[in-house]
């Protein structure tokens, strides 16, 4: 809410609150001159005089700050506005006088305190213009004070509110290209194994035909997750496990896997199809020089508040910048960005070669776990009940 709204909605109790205060201070020191100088006049006299004039001066206020709303001064204008405000302030005086002198009048009247003195009239209106010249350049001041802080305050919030939507779009931005990785990923995946069938369809009917049922189940997965970035580690190693099987239908024996999970682990959040492709790549690339299987090891460790996940494999490794590993494939590198897509600055992913052959793909990320089962059934019960609840209430209110 701006500074006019405020005071708009409480303009009367402002002014009253101001006009108290001056009149009540300026009394306090025309009462003291009085009193230093042995002077007979009744306290009342300057109580009425002084707070007679500070409430007709903040009666013409919301006329001044129409004025200065409707002819703003500027650096650009101030040679034209000067003379409208030189004379507005000739009108506001001489208004505040006449008002000050009806009102001391007519409480004098009322109390019957005598006659009010005026004196000369001419005098008195350019004895009372000093003073009400300072008003007035104190009234503007003031004014331009708030409109000073009421600008600044607007540009604040438009900032903050540009940094509000900038920082959505990026994240729009960052999801838009998060799911534009995922669905390389899948067809990527999806085209060499539906290549692999066809080369073993006429070799191992029975070996094709495995694969496909269990590349059905696979799909479904993939639907059933599809929307998800981040999934829990055992949904995960089942998504795996799914592609182990069509690949140990088409290798048979010369797959071996190695699962190091710890239990603690199960429940914690990786990016939705990471070892996948990490365990594909392992596979496609190890031409069995060194060995006659390909051995995988998929290894978690929970290290305080971080979950560290790597694919280990015996093939030839690399021995170039591991910058091209990322060249390699569509699986592997989209999967790499998807990750700093998803963790920015807070993930890492190190590629090394293992001793005295292998390659080494380790995910450094913040630890996230899911609900615990019976977590996860309490907290549904609970939402369902006040489901429940809701609807009983609508029903009575019916």
């Amino acid at each position: 809410m701006t500074f006019e709204q405020i005071f708009e909605q409480n303009k009367w109790k402002i002014l009253f609150v101001i006009g108290t205060v001056t009149g009540l201070f300026l009394f306090s020191v025309v009462n003291v001159t009085h009193l230093m100088d042995n002077n007979p006049t009744p306290f009342y006299c300057p109580l009425i005089d002084e707070m007679t004039g500070a409430y007709t001066s903040c009666l013409l206020i919301p006329a001044l700050l129409c004025l200065f709303r409707k002819i703003p001064m500027s650096k650009l204008n101030w040679f034209r506005v000067l003379p409208i405000y030189l004379l507005a302030s000739l009108v506001y005086g001489s208004t505040h006088t006449i008002l000050m002198i009806l009102s001391r009048k007519a409480i004098y009247k009322l109390f019957n305190l005598g006659d009010y003195l005026t004196c000369n009239l001419s005098y008195r209106f350019l004895m009372e213009y000093h003073k009400q010249f300072i008003s007035f350049g104190i009234a503007l001041a003031i004014y331009k004070l708030i409109l000073f802080f009421q600008e600044h305050q607007d540009r604040e919030r438009k900032t903050a509110e540009l940094e509000l939507k900038t920082a959505q779009l990026a994240n729009e931005l960052s999801q838009s290209q998060i799911h534009s990785l995922k669905t390389q990923i899948q067809p990527h995946f999806l085209f060499n194994t539906l290549n692999m069938i066809s080369s073993l369809m006429y070799e191992d009917t029975r070996a094709a035909d495995k694969m496909i049922s269990s590349l059905s189940k696979l799909l479904r997965l993939t639907l059933e997750s599809s929307n998800f970035q981040k999934v829990c580690l055992k949904e995960e190693l089942d998504y795996v496990n799914l592609y182990l099987d069509i690949m140990k239908a088409r290798f048979q024996e010369k797959i071996v896997i190695e699962l190091n999970i710890p239990t603690e682990s199960l429940n914690a959040f990786v990016p939705n199809m990471f070892l996948q492709p990490l365990v594909e790549n392992s596979i496609k690339h190890n031409n069995l020089s060194n060995a006659d299987r390909y051995y995988i090891q998929i290894k978690c460790e929970k290290e305080q508040e971080r979950l560290l996940l790597s694919v280990s494999d015996n093939g030839p490794g690399i021995y170039s910048d591991t910058n091209e590993i990322l060249k390699k494939g569509i699986g592997l590198s989209n999967t790499l960005k998807r990750v700093k897509h998803l963790y920015g600055e807070t993930a890492t992913v190190t590629v090394t070669n293992n001793e005295p052959f292998g390659l080494c793909i380790k995910l450094d990320i913040p630890f996230e776990a899911q609900l615990e089962l019976g977590e996860a059934s309490n907290a549904e019960s609970n939402n369902n009940r006040r489901r429940t609840s809701s609807k009983e209430k609508t029903k009575n209110v019916s």
